[in-house]
């Protein structure tokens, strides 16, 4: 008989009394297509289908293809990377967020689903270079001068200090 293996796509044939002396794998998804869904507080930055992305977490890059197995973890501050079905690479600049992975069914094909809510998400178009350099230099004075009261102040401009170099660094990475 044939049945699903349970959390992945992959049909398995047993035979001889529950045994896997031969294994039959079959993939239900023959799109090969993510889709991918970026929200922030403001909008929906991007929604689509696309082949991989490439995410910054606490432990380094995620990179999440089709068939992916469901995970939920952090995205911290960096660089999305986000391949579409032409093989183009989109860049967006991440300030922090939450991303899952799961599956979802569409007209009797499984697709990998991937969500990010972010603080917010930018694209290398949208950066507005000479603002970030402002805002950059404004919080690093404000840090040098010590004009916070607590921890929690001096963690809020450093968040404020590193979403401002990535801007920056995404943004010369991609337009030089």
């Amino acid at each position: 008989s044939i049945r699903p293996c349970a959390g992945t796509r992959l049909l398995y044939e047993r035979k001889y009394r529950g045994c896997a002396k031969r294994i039959k794998i079959v993939m239900q998804n023959s799109d090969n297509i993510l889709s991918l869904k970026i929200v922030t507080p403001e909008k929906t930055v991007y929604r689509d289908d696309v082949l991989g992305i490439v995410i910054p977490t606490e432990i380094g890059y995620l990179t999440v293809l089709p068939n992916h197995q469901p995970l939920v973890t952090i995205a911290v501050t960096g660089e999305i990377r986000i391949t579409r079905p032409d093989k183009s690479i989109l860049p967006i600049a991440l300030s922090s967020g939450i991303v899952e992975v799961r599956e979802s069914f569409n007209q009797k094909n499984i697709v990998t689903e991937v969500i990010i809510l972010a603080y917010r998400a930018e694209f290398v178009y949208e950066i507005d270079i000479e603002r970030a350099k402002v805002s950059l230099e404004r919080v690093r004075k404000t840090v040098e001068a010590k004009e916070f009261q607590s921890d929690v102040d001096f963690a809020k401009f450093k968040s404020m200090m590193d979403k401002e170099i990535n801007r920056i660094e995404v943004w010369n990475k991609w337009n030089k």
